[in-house]
């Protein structure tokens, strides 16, 4: 009886497709025993793996596979006969195959390139004496052949094993510097693991399983490192744990097996035992380091692409975040003090994770300025933060453009929901955001429902809740506020029942077209800080003084607690008079204070009652406005300023807007001023500007039933800014100089500069200078001086911009930014004929 034997070389192969992570073997079948290569982490694969085969039939089938991280797949096979590839390896040094798909056999996919040569015909005759011995002694006679006969599929998988090896150039890198003894390279310590394995594990599927498996995955980890360093990513810490492993490991089976060798203490089967374990620790920690990088990756990737997606959504107000002034001075938004208006937070708590379908997804708190609406939000925000439920926030301000504008909404929020909620982020990156980003009326429905409702679809319809904050809706210009409200309410209700995960806490005054947009809501999701109880509302506000005041006698602080009428606002503001920031007052000059808000008027002329903050405000300006010289104009200029103007101002923007247009411009005057009304305003370590400490302060200032110089404050800056236009019609006129010829240069008129000074007054520089700073920060909810203003404006762009932009060139001084405001500020004017 004869045996045929074969032997096969399986060299490379290319044309294979594109994998994120190429992990290919070749598997023959139709011989005695399997054939199967190594893995080979590439897409032009080079095994040059060669072994003998004994084949079985008459064809060979070679499949060729990749391995995932959860499966194989066949990948393309084909079959072909053992004779035609022999004759054709006689004839080339290479044997080319064509594969085909396993599920479409017309379509080829790769080439596999073998060579099949056929060894000597080894024959083994059977003698009639042999066959006449008996099965004893024909045993005896074959077990020494046996003995001595190699396990071939030792070295074999020893073989495949150790060409991975040579392979691993970063993972010896990583370990190069920490080989210790009995170990000189690193290439020693990986021939351990092999060696120790083939010698000891003694059973053919365990030893490639482990063996395998663990030269797959350190493979599959020197792909990922030869591709990290085109990421931001740091994965130092964890490649030194891997190194760790492997010296450890490697170390640890040096150790068993010279043991075993010495003491001769374990029998087979529990070294085998051990060295396995060590290859399983090997195997997890191979894994575990792979997954840590590929998710550094993975979310180095998401952050490309969350920045790719900020960056195309322009109307972001950093400012309008929630927590965005923590790092000021002086900081207006802070947490409730602990204990207080506990009922209300545990209520929206309460609200915020309730999964109910008959829940509304929107919530308003309503309440006047002082009560706390703001500081209720933010302590909302930080618990939000702490349970992973806070989407974003929008905190308006008035005193912040991007901030007070109803486009940079929603694109604020979007950009904060995109890094937390990836299957939002790739909805929003399907939108085309150059059409749909300054279209403010479609941010709701477009830009965040509609997003937020596909996100759903690939979660299966349900998300973690994610609330949305925005605080202080009546700040936004205009009537915006409550059209954004209107829009908000009316896509909610369209998709309520379908829409699961994201919810929406409003604040705002109770102004009457917000209440009207709000009456929509369930009386369950509405709640106004005014329905506090006064003994709890008066409570609070005495464990705010309790916490927050310095020394000061049990009996100031229950008059301050019943003086507050339950309004922070008013305890905060008489903490700032009796401490103010940046010094200290003396126990004297604080009693003196203490007394003067003690002995205030408590009543105004019209006999009702009025707010604790207006008594306290009253207080404040009679001590900072004493009514002697032109000091006191000065002052009320300022806060005349700050509480009407679109935009705050610096000291030194608002130094020319609050003396008269024959005066010198005294900046240090007008610092000292503000620094003399510390209690109500403050200057801005971000940007310099000059703000007041609260809404409360500007409506007191604005209202004429509460502050007899309202109305002079109201239209302050729409005065100023007619003065000017007043002026300029006056003074304005054809070649103001006298030049002798539109040819001649200025520099070529040697009395042109006496001129320009003899022509062009104090007071008409002074109008040429500021007329448009003045009217651009006008307010355009003051209709009735906006007309004005507005048909004054286009009369002068009419007959008198030419004479100014000459007298401007005159004076060497630059036009195009008093241009530019003032066409910003026109196009917001209803029914102007708008500028251009």
């Amino acid at each position: 009886m004869s045996m045929k034997t074969y032997s096969l070389l399986v060299q490379s192969a290319d044309q294979l497709p594109r994998k994120l992570r190429p992990r290919f073997y070749v598997k023959v079948t139709g011989c005695s025993a399997d054939f199967k290569t190594e893995e080979v982490s590439s897409l032009k694969p080079h095994w040059n793996y060669e072994s003998k085969i004994c084949p079985t039939a008459t064809q060979l089938t070679f499949q060729l596979l990749h391995r995932g991280l959860s499966n194989t797949k066949l990948v393309c096979q084909g079959t072909f006969s053992i004779q035609d590839l022999i004759q054709k390896s006689r004839t080339a040094h290479v044997v080319e195959l064509s594969l085909v798909k396993p599920d479409n056999l017309n379509k080829k996919l790769g080439r596999l390139w073998i060579q099949l040569t056929e060894n000597k015909e080894h024959s083994e005759t059977h003698s009639t004496a042999a066959l006449n011995q008996t099965p004893a002694a024909a045993a005896s006679r074959a077990m020494p052949a046996a003995e001595t006969q190699p396990e071939t599929w030792r070295q074999d998988i020893g073989k495949r094993v150790k060409h991975t090896w040579q392979g691993l150039h970063q993972i010896t890198k990583l370990i190069a510097p920490f080989v210790p003894q009995p170990f000189n390279t690193p290439f020693e310590i990986f021939n351990t693991i092999s060696d120790v394995a083939v010698e000891y594990i003694g059973n053919k599927e365990a030893l490639e399983d482990a063996l395998v498996k663990l030269s797959g995955q350190l493979a599959e980890v020197e792909g990922v490192l030869l591709e990290s360093d085109k990421y931001n990513i740091d994965i130092t810490a964890s490649s030194n744990k891997l190194a760790d492993l492997l010296i450890k490991q490697a170390k640890e089976m040096h150790d068993i097996k010279s043991t075993a060798v010495a003491k001769k203490i374990y029998q087979q089967h529990e070294i085998a035992g051990k060295i396995t374990e060590c290859i399983d620790t090997l195997n997890q920690g191979t894994d575990d380091h792979y997954q840590r990088m590929t998710q550094a990756i993975a979310r180095d990737v998401k952050k490309n692409v969350d920045f790719a997606l900020a960056s195309m959504l322009p109307s972001f107000a950093p400012r309008a975040l929630f927590d965005a002034d923590t790092g000021a001075a002086v900081s207006p938004r802070r947490e409730c003090t602990p204990e207080t208006r506990k009922e209300l937070l545990d209520k929206l708590e309460k609200w915020a994770v309730d999964k109910s379908p008959n829940t509304s997804p929107i919530f308003w708190l309503s309440g006047m300025a002082g009560t706390g609406k703001s500081t209720v939000a933010y302590t909302l925000c930080k618990r939000l933060q702490g349970h992973k439920q806070f989407g974003g926030s929008f905190f308006c301000s008035r005193n912040d453009e991007q901030a007070r504008a109803r486009v940079s909404i929603i694109p604020t929020i979007v950009r904060q929901l995109i890094p937390e909620n990836t299957a939002y982020a790739y909805a929003v990156r399907d939108l085309n955001l150059d059409q749909l980003t300054p279209a403010s009326s479609r941010h709701v429905a477009e830009l965040l429902i509609g997003p937020w409702m596909k996100s759903l679809k690939k979660h299966g319809g349900q998300q973690a809740s994610q609330v949305i904050v925005i605080d202080a809706l009546d700040e936004i210009e205009g009537i915006e506020g409550a059209h954004f409200i209107q829009d908000l309410i009316h896509q909610v209700a369209t998709v309520k029942q379908e829409m699961q995960g994201l919810r929406f806490l409003l604040t705002s005054r109770p102004h009457p077209m917000i209440v009207e947009q709000c009456q929509h809501l369930e009386n369950s999701n509405i709640y106004q800080l005014e329905q506090i109880p006064p003994e709890t509302a008066q409570d609070d506000v005495h464990k705010f003084v309790t916490a927050e005041f310095g020394p000061l006698s049990e009996a100031d602080l229950s008059f301050i607690v019943a003086q507050s009428g339950g309004i922070f606002i008013y305890a905060a503001t008489v903490k700032r008079l009796l401490f103010p920031a940046g010094f200290t007052l003396s126990e004297k000059e604080r009693k003196t204070r203490m007394q003067q808000i003690r002995t205030s008027d408590r009543l105004p002329k019209s006999g009702t009652v009025e707010l604790p903050t207006d008594t306290l405000y009253k207080a404040i300006l009679n001590e900072a406005l004493p009514d002697i010289g032109t000091e006191v104009e000065l002052s009320k200029h300022i806060l005349y300023i700050v509480a009407t103007s679109r935009r705050p101002q610096t000291v030194q923007e608002l130094a020319p807007l609050v003396v008269d247009h024959l005066d010198n411009i005294d900046e240090e005057a007008v610092k000292h001023r503000v620094d003399a009304l510390y209690a109500v305003l403050y200057i801005s370590q971000r940007d310099k500007c000059v703000y007041s400490y609260h809404k409360s302060f500007d409506d007191f200032i604005t209202d004429p039933q509460r502050y007899i110089h309202a109305e002079v404050a109201t239209n302050y800056l729409a005065m100023r800014a007619a003065d000017c236009f007043r002026i300029l019609e006056n003074s304005l006129h054809f070649n103001m100089c006298g030049l002798q010829s539109s040819y001649m240069l200025d520099e070529e008129d040697p009395g042109l500069a006496s001129r320009v000074n003899e022509e062009i007054s104090k007071e008409l520089q002074y109008a040429c200078r500021y007329w448009a700073t003045a009217l651009t920060l006008v307010q355009h909810t003051n209709s009735e001086m906006v007309d004005r203003l507005s048909k004054s404006l286009q009369q002068f762009s009419s007959l008198k911009i030419l004479f100014w932009m000459e007298a401007m060139n005159l004076l060497k001084l630059d036009c195009r930014a008093a241009l530019y405001n003032t066409q910003e500020w026109d196009a917001k004017v209803v029914g102007s004929c708008k500028i251009t």
